[in-house]
């Protein structure tokens, strides 16, 4: 249980100010939702786990 809320905050402290930043792992469980938008992001430097691909997610604009 540790390890997930380590990496929870690790995640957030790479964030920005107005974005839900996502690992990889939740990126793969949301992508087949039409519903969310992504932008991919480069991997970061992250303190305990190396290098770490994360995803910016938004709600898709409805029409």
């Amino acid at each position: 249980m540790y390890d997930t809320v380590n990496t929870a905050s690790r995640i957030e402290s790479h964030g920005a100010s107005g974005e839900v930043n996502i690992s990889t792992l939740r990126h793969a469980i949301l992508q087949g939702d039409s519903d969310f938008v992504f932008q991919e992001r480069q991997e970061l430097e992250v303190k305990g786990k190396g290098l770490m691909k994360m995803y910016f997610v938004s709600l898709k604009q409805k029409a």
